[in-house]
């Protein structure tokens, strides 16, 4: 019995070594996997950097340019070419494309196709906010999967009010994005980041960022987009002013497949100047049949032509009442609007997923 009692006690002394060394081991093989995962964002971050450095390195040795002029509501566009001396950089920049592709981008390429100066240009501009970074590829995708040659759609970014202190940080990261999606899709200038300063006024909801960037860069003259610091910056790319079709909207939202070509087809059919569709709210799990009025549609179901808004001076900042801006500025946007006597088209098809 003496016996069987210290077999016993031995059993009991293995097996807790054993558990030991099993939770020991399931120890290690978490901490490598943090390890893995985090050196490969940082790798990844490094492959996005190194190529806009070759992009701004291989920009001021190109030859023949890409001008963009406004022409009777269409554009004319020359394709800019690379010279002999930079194609080892170009080499590069199809690798770091491929990096990005295979490793964190699950995209499937929309290279422009012929230039159709029957379209206009549609123009997003997104308020992007830090919280909400993550799901930007899968907006941005979204808004690419717009039926149109992507030639003809831009996407912008606007970086909301966040902690002053962390503004440049959070803006390289976002221009950091912009340039990794554009290798992606296979367009130059799809995505932009609106070099704006951080804006020392107080916001709501990203209004006063929205009505900034409408003022500075969208409703400007032909004359000063030429020296303004978009173009100094981003020098023959498509500038905000000479857009056609603007949507406003959140840079976590989603569109549906084709949304640009049904609202191209229904401009074609008449003169209009205010489209506004259906939507999901998803947060609220139903069908919102959208109305032009206050609390009936958000800011991103609804598209405007750009020169209406810019002849008319229309901003989200409400004047009456000493409202300014808060939650519902959206709202007070289509209030602003329709004195104007705006010739609408109500679209009975959902086209916006809003998160």
């Amino acid at each position: 019995m003496r016996g069987r009692k210290q077999n016993w006690g031995n059993v009991r002394l293995y097996g807790h070594k054993l558990l030991y060394l099993m939770i020991g081991m399931i120890l290690c093989s978490i901490l490598l996997i943090y390890i893995s995962t985090t050196s490969s964002a940082q790798n990844l971050e490094s492959v996005v950097q190194s190529n806009v450095e070759i992009h701004n390195s291989s920009s001021h040795n190109r030859i023949g340019s890409e001008e963009t002029q406004m022409n009777s509501g269409a554009f004319s566009k020359t394709e800019s070419s690379v010279e002999k001396g930079n194609l080892k950089e170009a080499e590069t920049k199809d690798e770091t494309k491929n990096q990005l592709d295979s490793r964190f981008f699950s995209i499937t390429s929309r290279k422009s196709t012929t230039y159709d100066s029957g379209t206009p240009y549609f123009c997003v501009l997104a308020r992007a906010f830090e919280r909400t970074k993550p799901e930007l590829i899968g907006f941005a995708h979204s808004i690419s999967a717009s039926g149109i040659s992507l030639n003809k759609m831009r996407l912008f970014l606007v970086l909301t009010n966040e902690d002053e202190q962390k503004w440049d940080d959070i803006s390289k990261d976002f221009e950091i994005f912009a340039e990794g999606m554009n290798l992606i899709l296979g367009e130059e200038g799809f995505v932009t980041a609106l070099p704006l300063p951080f804006l020392k006024d107080s916001d709501i909801a990203g209004f006063a960022a929205t009505d900034r960037a409408l003022r500075e860069f969208f409703y400007i003259n032909s004359t000063r987009s030429k020296t303004d610091e978009f173009s100094r910056r981003y020098s023959g790319r498509l500038h905000p002013s000479h857009c056609e079709w603007l949507v406003v909207t959140n840079g976590d939202n989603h569109y549906t497949e084709g949304w640009a070509k049904h609202i191209n087809e229904e401009i074609k059919k008449s003169q209009l100047d205010l489209i506004y569709f259906n939507m999901i709210q998803r947060h609220k799990n139903n069908l919102l049949s959208t109305e032009l009025k206050p609390e009936h549609i958000d800011l991103g179901a609804a598209i405007y032509r750009l020169e209406f808004l810019r002849n008319n001076s229309l901003f989200y900042y409400r004047y009456s009442g000493g409202r300014g801006y808060w939650l519902g500025s959206d709202g007070d946007f289509i209030s602003n609007i329709l004195p104007h006597n705006p010739r609408i088209k109500k679209m009975e098809r959902i086209m916006l997923i809003h998160q």
